[in-house]
């Protein structure tokens, strides 16, 4: 159940604390730990309000940068932080949840 968790939990990681991802070689500007809030809220609203029942890593990763854009605006950091940090860790969002109505 938990073998890809750490996915997630990588991308949350270099979302606040930024760096490379070393599987993928890419470097993601994290908000720094000052903002770390931002990067919470992202995650909390995307689980509590956003997910779908079943979700893929796809939509996950969709609906965790439409919970940053929402919360933040298309240009912010923590919204350019979330969509580096999801690329870096291969995870990319390929499908928007919005066309497939996942995103509630």
């Amino acid at each position: 159940m938990h073998i890809n968790a750490t996915l997630l939990g990588h991308a949350y990681y270099l979302a606040i604390e930024g760096g490379a991802n070393r599987t993928s070689g890419l470097t993601v500007q994290g908000v720094g730990t000052a903002n770390r809030l931002q990067i919470e809220r992202i995650f909390f609203n995307t689980l509590v309000n956003q997910l779908p029942r079943f979700p893929t890593f796809s939509i996950a990763a969709d609906c965790l940068f439409a919970s940053a854009v929402e919360l933040y605006g298309a240009g912010s950091a923590p919204a350019i932080a979330i969509a580096q940090a999801l690329t870096a860790v291969g995870i990319p969002s390929a499908i928007t949840c919005h066309d497939t109505g996942a995103c509630r």
